[in-house]
């Protein structure tokens, strides 16, 4: 298949999960990066969720970036969840100004992108994964961690509507922000060879079963 990646010979495979040491380096190394990238983006978030509540939070979500390209580079459960503990720790670790919540965050995004390619994987029954799973992926991490967000920080005050709004903008913002921002980046690495060495895909294009 144009543009696939091979199968591995001799990678070692650690633990039940299944994730070989390549594939955990993958994990932690996004995890990192969107970590420190995620830590000036926390400075934005207060400042909006300050300044406007719930509102202002909505429509500003590039929270799932490093879980989507994990998911579908790696392409195996638990990846994008593990990416998030990664990713909510480093932020802790590095001086987020929201503190532990960042681990909250980090639970939230990955399980919402498992849950996200779950669904996905189950509704149309595709082998791969294109933009639309992305997609799916990122809003519904986004709309998890809007979920921790409005318990934090007490947004059913502002009032039921605003907040199912709010939580309804924060997931599609998350759609295109998270999820499409993702696959492209992860499109991008795959086209340059960058990913040769990863036996999962990162297609271009709409997927097929």
């Amino acid at each position: 298949m144009a543009g696939s990646l091979t199968q591995r010979s001799g990678d070692r495979t650690i633990g039940i999960t299944g994730f070989t040491t390549l594939d955990l380096v993958m994990i932690a190394v996004l995890g990192v990066v969107f970590g420190l990238l995620n830590t000036p983006f926390g400075v934005i978030f207060q400042f909006l969720q300050t300044t406007f509540g719930p509102a202002g939070q909505a429509l500003f979500a590039p929270w799932a970036i490093s879980m989507v390209m994990s998911a579908l580079i790696v392409r195996k459960p638990g990846a994008a969840l593990l990416n998030g503990l990664i990713n909510g720790l480093f932020q802790l670790l590095s001086g987020n100004p929201a503190g532990v919540v960042n681990l909250a965050w980090g639970f939230a995004l990955g399980s919402g992108v498992e849950v996200g390619l779950a669904l996905y994987l189950y509704l149309f029954g595709y082998r791969r994964l294109s933009w639309p799973a992305a997609m799916l992926g990122g809003g519904i991490a986004c709309a998890f961690s809007y979920t921790v967000s409005a318990i934090v920080y007490s947004y059913l005050s502002a009032g039921t509507t605003l907040l199912v709004l709010s939580w309804i903008g924060q997931g599609l913002a998350g759609a295109v922000e998270s999820g499409l921002v993702a696959f492209i980046l992860a499109e991008g690495l795959r086209r340059s060879g960058l990913l040769r060495s990863y036996a999962a895909e990162v297609p271009s294009g709409a997927a097929s079963a």
